[in-house]
């Protein structure tokens, strides 16, 4: 039952603002009870958080399941994509904040289990300094998503290939890495 709350919610975000969806409107949707709305949810702030914590879990699922970074990296790319009507709208409403902070701490725990699974391990970092470093990529990222998700131009290819050239240092070419 929450998943047909929160499916109907997600779709009713498409065509309607979040902060204008009731529950009257939603129990409409979901031809179900106001009793049993509230049997599963206290409010939509709830819905809201729910549908959001849902909708990431799922994405850091299948980024952790993909072998390479770049395909993790597709993961998001392509659910910012496919999902740029409601991000754009979780942004325009007053629950922006919350859903930016769900959506970040999973960009962050996607970059752990990079970081975790990926660095060299003669390089060592103090532990602050890698939770600003995962809070300031996560952040980056999630500017950069929400940018470009519903830019019907956006090849995501590039903008893949973009994001993991800023992550592994070699957005701007060094002595190292010349360009090609």
């Amino acid at each position: 039952m929450r998943r047909l709350i929160s499916d109907t919610f997600s779709e009713l975000v498409k065509t309607q603002d979040v902060d204008k969806i009731t529950v009257t409107m939603l129990i409409g949707e979901c031809h179900i009870s106001r009793q049993t709305f509230y049997y599963h949810f206290q409010d939509m702030d709830e819905v809201l958080e729910w549908t959001i914590l849902e909708k990431s879990k799922q994405m850091l699922e299948q980024s952790i399941q993909a072998e390479e970074p770049e395909k993790a990296l597709r993961v998001f790319v392509s659910f910012f994509k496919r999902n740029a009507v409601q991000m754009r709208k979780f942004m325009e409403s007053r629950k922006r904040d919350r859903a930016v902070r769900i959506l970040i701490d999973a960009l962050i725990q996607y970059l752990r289990g990079v970081t975790e699974r990926y660095k060299s391990p003669e390089i060592k970092i103090d532990y602050d300094d890698m939770e600003v470093m995962l809070r300031f990529f996560a952040c980056g990222m999630m500017g950069i998503l929400i940018h470009y998700a519903d830019n019907p131009q956006l090849s995501e290819e590039k903008l893949i290939e973009q994001i993991r050239r800023i992550l592994t240092g070699r957005l701007v070419p060094g002595k190292q890495d010349p360009p090609q």
